[in-house]
């Protein structure tokens, strides 16, 4: 007896094993393995594969990726084995193993299903690799034999879970002042009045920014950059009635090996779907107060030769200097007399002010 496809029925005296699995984009060469009748073994002897048939491990065998976490195949008879009761054992790879007893039956018949689902880690954020072992044992009957082998399957991420521009619309941050904390809202409008009235033009780019995307920002600029490795990046840990990020940051190629240029790769692209100023010398806060509604990207700029604008106080400052935006000196030392400060040093974070300055 053999494990067949759970897919199709085969046509066949020598009936096969196969892991049904809905993804596979790998392919290779398989050996051609000899069973006796009365025994149940992993071969592929049954290579009339439909074009369509998505089945993993008959594209990749012994070893198959996919990212669909389902698996399954069926146990065929190979000879008569009407006479014998047997009992198959699966080690999953994943902590988990079932035990299933079944009667014999004959020669091409289909005899046991088995299915599993990878549920385990959840979220599941990083490609992983199970080692399957089966084993087959006669309960009773003379003219059967035990059998056993394994397989290996390596669980990739789904595309959607998977690091890259998609995630930016995700937890979208607000551009409002409004929703700025009470208090710092007030300063920062008094601030942004000024500026306006002094002929410079202002553009708010984030102000309440959620936990989870100052998480995505932060790492995505951290591998993008090469400062952290894609395989390193820790998982985010939500907070009470928090939403989960399940994004996976590793990227993998066609047999489910880490690839560190395609991950640096996709998290360049969030970077760029971002918006983060690529003059940036630091990664994006992870602990922000900008998720405390303390703190305000905006771009700032004027073309006139200088503009005037008024201190908390009142009092006007005419500012001819140079850059004509927010890196100005003049223009930092008229936003802190409204408590907007900005970040230190400067050139770091060119756009970034908040009440404390961080």
């Amino acid at each position: 007896m053999t494990l067949r496809l759970a897919t199709r029925r085969w046509a066949t005296a020598l009936a096969v094993t196969a892991f049904a699995l809905t993804a596979g984009n790998a392919s290779a060469a398989v050996p051609t393995v000899a069973a006796p009748p009365g025994t149940v073994t992993l071969t592929d002897q049954d290579l009339k594969l439909a074009a369509d048939d998505p089945n993993c491990f008959k594209k990749s065998f012994p070893n198959c990726t996919s990212s669909d976490p389902n698996v399954s195949f069926r146990l065929v008879s190979r000879g008569d084995t009407s006479a014998c009761t047997f009992s198959l054992k699966t080690t999953w790879g994943d902590g988990t193993s079932s035990t299933r007893e079944f009667s014999g039956g004959p020669n091409g018949t289909e005899l046991l299903p088995v299915k599993h689902k990878y549920t385990k880690p959840s979220p599941f954020t990083a490609p992983r690799t199970y080692a399957i072992t089966w084993a087959v044992s006669v309960l009773s009957g003379t003219t059967c034999l035990p059998s056993s082998g394994t397989l290996t399957f390596v669980r990739t991420c789904t595309s959607t879970a998977l690091s890259g521009r998609a995630w930016a619309a995700r937890f979208p941050t607000s551009t409002r002042t409004a929703d700025l904390a009470d208090g710092f809202r007030g300063d920062v409008n008094a601030f942004v009045k000024a500026m306006r009235n002094g002929g410079i033009s202002v553009t708010p780019v984030a102000t309440l920014r959620p936990p989870q995307r100052a998480y995505l920002m932060h790492y995505a600029w951290l591998v993008a950059k090469k400062k952290l490795s894609a395989d390193q990046v820790p998982a985010f840990k939500p907070a009470k009635g928090q939403d989960r990020v399940d994004v996976c940051w590793q990227h993998t190629d066609v047999s489910g090996a880490f690839d560190p240029a395609a991950s640096v790769a996709a998290a360049q692209r969030l970077v760029t779907a971002f918006g983060i100023d690529p003059r940036l010398k630091v990664a994006p806060a992870l602990n922000s107060l900008h998720t405390r509604g303390l703190a305000i990207d905006m771009n700032t700029t004027w073309t006139a030769a200088s503009v005037t604008v008024a201190k908390a106080s009142g009092d006007r400052v005419r500012i001819s200097t140079t850059p004509h935006n927010g890196l100005n000196a003049k223009l930092i030392a008229v936003g802190a007399t409204y408590g907007v400060i900005h970040f230190s040093p400067p050139e770091k974070d060119a756009n970034h002010w908040s009440s404390t300055g961080r």
